[in-house]
């Protein structure tokens, strides 16, 4: 995996390809592209009806808690909004609504 520069901002600390900036103890997903196992890309359509409720951490606000730059998490179902930006999805949730980590 390819290392990616961090930075802070107002408190926050997030990679510096993320468009946002976390307030208070928000929490930036990114989604990442649905495949089959084959590794066929699934259309949008489909991928947005299955999707899982799993994203990548980029971006942690200042009061956030228990929840590290880069790790995988799943979060519940009615919780925060989707973004999409500059051709990428975002999820910006509580700390307290990331329900486990994923190895």
């Amino acid at each position: 995996m390819n290392e990616r520069e961090t930075i802070t901002v107002d408190g926050a600390t997030l990679y510096s390809d993320c468009p946002f900036t976390p307030k208070f103890a928000r929490v930036v997903l990114q989604r990442e592209d649905m495949k089959s196992k084959g590794g066929l890309i699934i259309p949008e359509e489909i991928a947005r009806r299955n999707a899982r409720n799993e994203g990548l951490v980029v971006g942690i606000g200042p009061t956030a808690q228990n929840v590290e730059l880069g790790e995988t998490v799943m979060f519940g179902n009615f919780s925060g909004a989707w973004i999409e930006r500059e051709g990428h999805e975002y999820y910006i949730v509580q700390d307290e609504d990331l329900l486990v980590r994923v190895k």
